[in-house]
């Protein structure tokens, strides 16, 4: 049976994880402010959203994508998340999306850190520093200001409260979760892994902290300010989107993950688990005992999370820093280091850092950049109406425009199922716009009558395919953006 987990730090311990957090904090400030690119394109969303906090409203939610499935003022999944940003949303434009990268990335280790020390986990710097110098897919996702920040320690503490019997705490998490971000609904087979990791660990079944932890995520959907449209975009984002039964474009991160990238990818990490994991297998089969419960159930998550990155590559944010986690807690389990196992472990990830920097900086800058869509923010500052609706030909430079114009409404964005599957009417005439096999008839009438647009912007990729249209006019030109006017849509 697990011990209780909660334990005085030492004076000691809260210096070193102090340095610990500093280290990753100055580590991930490198990785993100030195390169000239920034590739972290949802970044400029997040900030964004964040920013609409107090433009906008506490809650007034997403209002940015009228006609996809978040409507007039759609759920803001990333409530508590964005919440957090806040305090650096209104630097300078760029400045604030590279410092809240930079802040989230480090949470993340920062957090990881917090909860090995919880788990009286010997170490946590050494556990910090294999984590950065692991995987390069790992330091390159954190660095692009997501979700996964925050939702990994949330989903590992909410394991230490199931396995440690603390059903009020894993409750509280979970409604907190669940504010923080949809993909909360993790949280339902994590419970359903704890069960079973107390039931093979100490042959019993438990099932009250692990209820609450559900019950909490359900409570979170329930008391929530988007009540009820967040069940259906919940419903939407699980099911419908993942599925992506159009066959839509939605971004390589949704692309499956093959066996051998995941071997290869993470070998250090596969390495020094298999090696923790045989050694305290050997004093466990001496002793004729069970592992800890909860170094049973963070096992459990982890192989969840390979059966999760094989289906959808993006996962591998979540499987990181939970194998990490798990090699913690094997490590705990299995006693002190040896000396000679202790110095080579550290060298051999310090001489991995090399690597691990130069292998992302590479990607960021190789990356589609930012773009500078100030001035053509600007020309629609004077060209239109607060609130009016702007056609843009690419879903994916979404984030870029809200970012820089936030007066203004958009058609697409964040992914197409967005709008396929609340409007197809709205999404056929996209779609035919921007496949270009064909001229859409009476384009100029249609964009008035399903959208109220009266202009539309895309990049210079597409001036070949807006030009075939007589009815529109070129009236604003810029490296990032390209905005197109549609006859007979002046001014009033």
């Amino acid at each position: 049976m697990s011990e209780p987990l909660a334990a005085p730090a030492k004076t000691t311990h809260w210096i070193t994880d102090g340095i610990t957090v500093l280290v990753a904090v100055a580590w991930h400030a490198a990785l993100i402010l030195l390169c000239e690119r920034y590739v972290g394109i949802d970044a400029f969303f997040h900030v964004a959203e964040s920013r609409s906090l107090i433009t906008e409203g506490l809650f007034a939610g997403v209002t940015s994508l009228p006609f996809t499935v978040l409507g007039e003022h759609g759920t803001d999944h990333h409530f508590l998340f964005h919440l957090l940003g806040l305090p650096l949303a209104f630097l300078p434009d760029f400045t604030a999306v590279r410092s809240s990268a930079v802040l989230f990335a480090a949470l993340a280790t920062g957090g990881l850190v917090a909860w090995m020390r919880h788990m009286r986990v010997p170490r946590p710097w050494l556990w910090a520093l294999l984590l950065l110098a692991t995987s390069e897919v790992y330091n390159f996702r954190m660095s692009l200001l997501r979700s996964q920040t925050v939702d990994v320690p949330l989903l590992l503490f909410g394991v230490a409260f199931v396995v440690a019997g603390r059903p009020r705490a894993a409750a509280i998490l979970a409604f907190a979760f669940s504010w923080a971000h949809h993909g909360a609904t993790i949280l339902v087979p994590t419970a359903a892994l704890c069960v079973v990791a107390t039931l093979v660990s100490e042959k019993r079944v438990s099932l009250r902290a692990a209820a609450w932890l559900v019950g909490g995520f359900v409570l979170g959907q329930l008391i929530n300010p988007w009540f009820p449209q967040n069940l259906e975009y919940l419903f939407f984002h699980a099911l419908f989107k993942t599925a992506n039964p159009l066959d839509l474009p939605v971004g390589g991160e949704w692309l499956p993950a093959l066996p051998g990238y995941i071997a290869t990818e993470l070998w250090p990490a596969h390495a020094v688990m298999l090696g923790l994991g045989a050694r305290l297998f050997l004093q466990l089969r001496g002793r004729g005992e069970r592992p800890r419960t909860d170094t049973i159930a963070v096992g459990l998550v982890w192989a969840m999370f390979v059966v999760l990155t094989l289906k959808h590559g993006r996962f591998v944010g979540f499987l990181v820093p939970i194998e990490i986690a798990f090699i913690s807690l094997l490590s705990r389990d299995s006693g002190p280091l040896d000396r000679r196992v202790l110095a080579p472990l550290v060298i051999v990830s310090l001489l991995l850092l090399v690597p691990r920097f130069s292998a992302v900086t590479t990607l960021i800058d190789k990356g589609t950049g930012q773009g500078d869509y100030t001035s053509a923010a600007k020309f629609l500052e004077t060209h239109t109406e607060e609130g009016e609706v702007v056609f843009n030909v690419r879903w994916d430079n979404y984030p870029f425009l809200v970012f820089h114009s936030p007066r203004n409404r958009f058609v697409i964005g964040l992914d197409p199922n967005y709008l396929a599957y609340r409007s197809p009417k709205h999404f056929q005439l996209w779609n035919n716009l921007r496949a270009g096999e064909r001229l859409v008839p009476h384009l100029s009438e249609r964009l008035k009558q399903l959208f109220g647009a009266r202009y539309l912007i895309a990049t210079a990729e597409e001036t070949p395919l807006l030009a075939r249209y007589p009815e529109l006019t070129l009236v604003h030109r810029s490296p990032a953006a390209m905005i197109w006017r549609a006859r007979g849509s002046e001014r009033d």
